[in-house]
């Protein structure tokens, strides 16, 4: 069940990066450079967000099968 969450997160995660890196583009377009910061520092939070997602999946992967 664990499993099962932390893949579904990481893949929501996964797929609001995308529209935060859209609006990011949208926002340097418009010349709103401040906006444009802050969606960046959004995109490499979420960045760091899904890479520790993705480690603790690994680390519960390792565990299920003995590794760990």
């Amino acid at each position: 069940r664990l499993r099962h969450k932390l893949e579904h997160w990481i893949e929501h995660s996964e797929g609001h990066l995308e529209s935060y890196r859209k609006a990011m583009e949208e926002a340097g377009d418009l010349g709103l450079r401040d906006v444009q910061d802050d969606l960046k520092q959004a995109v490499q939070a979420m960045e760091d967000a899904t890479g520790w997602l993705m480690s603790a999946l690994k680390r519960l992967k390792m565990e299920d099968s003995g590794e760990g």
